[in-house]
């Protein structure tokens, strides 16, 4: 049976403060946001590192300078490094730490106006993905190929199909095809459709693939012999290598997923939705739902990536204590499906 393995519960402030996402390097968890320390309205980068076994805290940084607007929303562990990536009103950044969270390179970018939702890694790019606001006020698909070395722009992506916006929320890369998923939604029949576009690694458009559900694409991840799932408001979508749509689940929505052929999923989908984890088989269907949330506590998942080693899923989300009172809610949940038992044993 899925179990919660631990929890922790930090809340900076008597106001919003806020997780998107965790990564793992070795044996801690870095989760990143925003908190409101210095006031309501004055938000700063934030990070934590929390201990794997226990979620005991062995680390946390804070930005120096506080905006109207500002937050870190997704992060990924390469080269012993952790990359994070982020935005204020007035810029967008890409900020390097050691394990101890020092900072060892950081990069604020004015232009293009962009808001980085999501980042992944080869090991020599990191691919940042999100939504770039336009002269005409609509968004559009964003993606950036960024040197690990010195953080130096290197191939640029945008998608804004029959110019009437789209963004993009989710990002990873597919060591087995060695391409770029990326997810997120267009509005070309006039309301946010699920929209996935795969990219080679220079950035060069591969394949499209519009599965007809309506909403946003918030997750995505690799799945077998090149296929991928993705997720949303709207459900589960299980697409081909060519971008065919094999297969949707729309009574399993959420916001995060996760797959893989290793523990602790064991070729099982991990889907997040605010307050639940459900575990659904390689063809979308429902193996079992565990409930992360705490009695009537409340979850908000937002986007964002969920880390994950041989035994726990580890997720960052915010825990909404009132509508001005937004806490800090780090998780950790063994996914492993519940054994049967037949009559004559194990």
């Amino acid at each position: 049976m899925a179990r919660v393995t631990w929890v922790t519960v930090s809340n900076p402030s008597p106001y919003r403060d806020g997780a998107y996402s965790c990564c793992l390097l070795g044996d801690v968890v870095f989760a990143v946001g925003f908190d409101e320390v210095m006031g309501v309205g004055r938000q700063r980068y934030r990070v934590e590192a929390r201990s794997v076994r226990d979620g005991y805290i062995l680390g946390r940084w804070t930005d120096e300078k506080v905006h109207r607007v500002a937050s870190l929303y997704s992060c990924v562990a390469t080269r012993n490094r952790v990359f994070a990536v982020g935005a204020t009103e007035g810029f967008w950044s890409v900020i390097v730490f050691d394990r101890e969270l020092a900072v060892v390179r950081r990069r604020d970018f004015e232009k293009p106006r962009f808001i980085p939702y999501a980042v992944d890694s080869d090991g020599d790019l990191l691919f940042v993905a999100g939504a770039e606001l336009l002269s005409t006020g609509l968004y559009a698909i964003h993606i950036e190929a960024i040197s690990v070395d010195d953080l130096t722009p290197i191939a640029k992506h945008s998608s804004n199909p029959r110019e009437r916006g789209a963004a993009a929320y989710t990002i990873t890369f597919n060591p087995e095809t060695r391409q770029v998923l990326v997810g997120g939604f267009d509005n070309v029949d006039g309301y946010r459709s699920y929209r996935v576009e795969v990219l080679n690694r220079d950035l060069s458009l591969a394949v499209v693939a519009r599965p007809g559900i309506r909403g946003a694409i918030t997750g995505i991840s690799p799945g077998p012999q090149g296929t991928s799932y993705a997720v949303g408001r709207g459900g589960v979508v299980k697409i081909s290598r060519e971008g065919s749509t094999i297969m949707t689940n729309t009574t399993r929505s959420g916001i995060k997923i996760a797959f893989s052929a290793a523990p602790p999923l064991g070729g099982r989908v991990a889907v997040i939705t605010d307050n639940n984890l459900h575990v659904l088989d390689e063809n979308l269907g429902a193996v079992e739902t565990t409930r992360i949330a705490r009695g009537t506590e409340v979850l908000a998942a937002t986007q964002g990536r969920v880390a994950a080693d041989a035994t726990n899923i580890y997720i960052a989300m915010t825990q909404i204590l009132t509508d001005v009172d937004w806490g800090w809610s780090i998780i950790a949940v063994n996914p492993r499906p519940a054994r049967r038992f037949g009559i004559f044993g194990r």
